[in-house]
C-alpha cells in the first residue's frame, strides 16, 4: 500500500487540514497505549502479573511505559515474548488501520500507518532503553548493559586492567557487550550532537509558530486551528527541554567528577633509604 499510494499527497492533505493532524496524533497516541497493553498481555500470558502503566518524558520523547519487572521470573522465552509483544500489538494496530483505509480511502490514514511503522522502528533501536535494548539484554542474559559502559571504555580505550564486573561475564557475552558499547557510544554522541545543532532552528520555529498562533488568535481563528498549532508548539518545545536536561546532567556529572578528582588524597611518594 505504501508503494502504490502517494505519501506526499497524503502528507499534504494531513498538514493542510487541522482535523487530519489531530487524527494522526490521536492514532499515534492510541498506538503507543496499545503497544504497552501488548507488554502487559504477554506478562499475563506467561503467568505473571504486570505492574503499573503510565506516561512521561523519556529524554526528549513523550513515552508510555509498563512495569514488566515480574517477567524476570519467566524463562528467556517468556521474557523475549514480553519484550516483543509491544511491537506485535503495533503490527495488529497497523493491520486495523490498513483495513480501515481500504474501506474508506481516507488519505491521512496512510500518514498514521507510516507514523506507527516509524514508532516500531524506534522501539527496535538498541541504543537507548527501548524494546530493542531489552531484547538484546534478554538474548545474552545480562539485565543491565549500561553498567558495563565504564569498565569496557576504561579497558579498551585507557588500557587499564579489566574490572571485576567484566571477569564475571563469559567470553561471548563479554565480546557482545564490548561491541555494543563501542557502537552505542559514538551513535549516542552523534545523536546528541545532531540534536544540539538543531537547537537554533527549533527555537526559531517555536518563536515563529507562537507569533503565527498569536496572530491567528487575534484574527479570530477557529478553536481547532488554535489547538493544532498549540500541539505543534508543544512538540517543538519538548526536544529543547530534553536537550537542556541532557546538557545539565552532563555538566553536573563533569563537575562532580572534577570535585572528586580535586579532593582526592594525593598519594605519597615512597621514601628511599
Amino acid at each position: 500500500m505504501l508503494t502504490s499510494r502517494s505519501i506526499a499527497d497524503a502528507l499534504s492533505m494531513a498538514i493542510l487540514k487541522p482535523v487530519s493532524i489531530l487524527l494522526v496524533i490521536a492514532l499515534g497516541i492510541a498506538s503507543c497505549a496499545f503497544h504497552e497493553i501488548g507488554h502487559a498481555s504477554a506478562c499475563r500470558y506467561g503467568g505473571v502479573r504486570p505492574g503499573v502503566m503510565g506516561c512521561g518524558i523519556y529524554l526528549v520523547w513523550p513515552a508510555f511505559y509498563t512495569d514488566i519487572t515480574e517477567s524476570y521470573r519467566l524463562g528467556r522465552a517468556g521474557r523475549l515474548r514480553a519484550d516483543l509483544a509491544g511491537v506485535y500489538f503495533n503490527a495488529i494496530f497497523v493491520i486495523g488501520l490498513t483495513l480501515l483505509y481500504a474501506q474508506t480511502g481516507f488519505a491521512p490514514l496512510i500518514v498514521a500507518i507510516m507514523y506507527v511503522n516509524l514508532e516500531m522502528v524506534q522501539q527496535l533501536l538498541p541504543t537507548l532503553r527501548f524494546d530493542g535494548y531489552y531484547i538484546m539484554s534478554d538474548l545474552i542474559g545480562i539485565p543491565d548493559l549500561f553498567r558495563y559502559i565504564g569498565p569496557i571504555l576504561r579497558r579498551t580505550l585507557l588500557r587499564r586492567p579489566a574490572d571485576a564486573r567484566l571477569d564475571d561475564l563469559k567470553r561471548w557475552p563479554q565480546i557482545f557487550v564490548t561491541v555494543w558499547v563501542l557502537t552505542v557510544i559514538p551513535m549516542l554522541a552523534f545523536q546528541i550532537a545532531l540534536i544540539i545543532t538543531q537547537v537554533p532552528g527549533l527555537v526559531a520555529k517555536d518563536w515563529g509558530m507562537m507569533r503565527r498562533l498569536a496572530s491567528a488568535a487575534a484574527d479570530g481563528a477557529d478553536p481547532l486551528t488554535l489547538l493544532t498549532s498549540g500541539l505543534q508548539i508543544v512538540l517543538l518545545v519538548l526536544p529543547l527541554v530534553g536537550v537542556a536536561f541532557i546538557l545539565y546532567s552532563m555538566v553536573r556529572g563533569l563537575v562532580r567528577w572534577t570535585v572528586r578528582y580535586v579532593n582526592a588524597p594525593v598519594a605519597k611518594a615512597a621514601s628511599g633509604t
